[in-house]
């Protein structure tokens, strides 16, 4: 049984079949609009259920927003600077679901699309997840920069980067292989200015005193401008050298005593395609706008609005730490 009914045929609507507090349809208008001056402007409440579900079958819910990317079944718009389109609270605040298209759509011209605060000790601000091939969270830009992050962020699988990476240093972490439940133990990545590869390994001298190290069928052809070392293990080799460099897979060690193990190395710099495309800019000047600004300020005693940004940095509305000073107040269901 309806307790609020009406009719439009060309405005707002609430005609009410059975079954709905309030049910509004309309022809080309809009079915329920809710105004409030200083207050709740809709409220939907359920016991045992949603306390509101919006559809849209064909993109109809948009059609009055030219700006509109897709169909969408709920459209937040906050016309202040300091607005929120769609604010969520509870345990969780905005859940968006769509067959093929998307979820939840953030849009902003200046501030951020979509804003993500956790308070309590674990959690997540904005949490995404995927079952089967697609992206649980995805962010596309064609001019700047998809993401930023700024922080510790904790990647829990595989990560595949198709781009360069740039940084200032890196190493592994594992657990301390002889205290593993007390230690860890870190090892430094090894740097160099060229897209150096290094290969190593073992080999034994026939009773020549000579031997041919083999090499991967593809290391010519990822490799060149190569660079060689040999060290003889357990007695000294005054006249061991590279009898004949690389060629077909292989190069020759000889001037060694027979039987003697030699511990060998070769470097190559990276020639495939897209090395040869993307080569590391050993020194660059910096751009106008980062010249006076570091990447790390503080090592050289310099204040934190110094640092260097990759692109503009976001004005949010508030910072993460801290909750907002007014927050929408929740309307009394009593």
């Amino acid at each position: 049984m309806a307790r609020v009914t009406g009719t439009s045929g060309a405005g707002s609507g609430l005609p009410a079949p059975q079954g709905f507090g309030v049910f509004g349809d309309s022809d080309t208008g809009s079915g329920v609009v809710g105004y409030s001056h200083n207050g709740t402007a809709l409220v939907a409440r359920s016991v045992d259920g949603p306390g509101g579900v919006f559809i849209s079958d064909t993109g109809d819910g948009l059609s009055s927003f030219a700006n509109a990317p897709f169909a969408a079944a709920v459209a937040g718009i906050a016309n202040s600077q300091q607005g929120t389109g769609v604010y969520g609270d509870g345990n969780t605040g905005v859940y968006g679901s769509s067959d093929s298209g998307v979820g939840v759509w953030g849009d902003t011209l200046s501030k951020a699309g979509v804003h993500g605060r956790c308070f309590g000790q674990w959690g997540a601000g904005v949490f995404g997840e995927v079952t089967g091939n697609g992206y649980a969270i995805w962010g596309l830009s064609n001019t700047s920069y998809a993401g930023l992050f700024e922080g510790k962020v904790l990647i829990g699988g595989d990560v595949y980067i198709y781009g360069s990476l740039s940084k200032p240093g890196g190493s592994f972490r594992i657990d301390h292989p002889l205290d593993p439940s007390n230690k860890y133990l870190s090892h430094s990545f090894v740097e160099s200015p060229d897209m150096l590869n290094i290969y190593n390994g073992l080999i034994q001298l026939d009773e020549h005193g000579a031997a041919i190290v083999e090499l991967p069928e593809w290391f010519s052809a990822l490799n060149h401008e190569f660079r060689y070392q040999l060290t003889p293990i357990g007695t000294p080799a005054p006249n061991l050298h590279v009898a004949r460099e690389i060629e077909r897979r292989s190069f020759r060690i000889a001037g060694g005593t027979p039987k003697t193990k030699v511990s060998w190395q070769v470097t190559g710099i990276r020639q495939d395609k897209w090395a040869n495309a993307n080569r590391i800019q050993v020194e660059e000047e910096k751009s106008r706008e980062d010249r006076g600004r570091y990447l790390h300020p503080e090592l050289f005693g310099e204040p934190e609005d110094k640092k260097v940004m990759p692109g503009p940095r976001p004005s949010m509305p508030h910072r993460p730490e801290e909750r907002p000073a007014r927050r929408p107040p929740r309307p009394d269901l009593s």
